[in-house]
């Protein structure tokens, strides 16, 4: 069975649409000061600068965009610019982007929260 390019642009998009979903949810919920106010239109353009942005550190695991995403709540869209964070995010000691992830979010919990 072969699988057209067609057919898996149509998935991708009904997989992002439904983690969109999903994110949206999670953030209204955890983070309803931040996130509670914000239309549904410019809460998902805020996942998907996430994904992207997460998605640039090679980061693509659902579970550990939704934390990078988590971080960028709390700090700030361009946390990942901090020298905390830039630090953990470009070191080459992290096997893989979970333990990168992982080490990013507990640091992250260290840091002055950004109001």
């Amino acid at each position: 069975m072969k699988i057209r390019a067609q057919q898996a642009e149509a998935f991708n998009a009904k997989s992002n649409g439904q983690f969109e979903s999903r994110m949206a949810v999670h953030l209204r919920k955890c983070f309803p000061d931040k996130c509670g106010r914000q239309s549904d239109d410019q809460l998902a353009e805020f996942i998907r600068q996430g994904k992207k942005s997460a998605a640039g550190y090679g980061i693509a695991a659902e579970r550990d965009v939704c934390k990078f995403i988590d971080v960028r709540v709390v700090h700030g869209p361009g946390f990942d610019q901090t020298p905390w964070a830039a630090k953990i995010l470009r070191d080459g000691i992290y096997k893989t982007s979970t333990a990168r992830v992982e080490r990013l979010f507990d640091e992250a919990l260290r840091q002055p929260v950004k109001e």
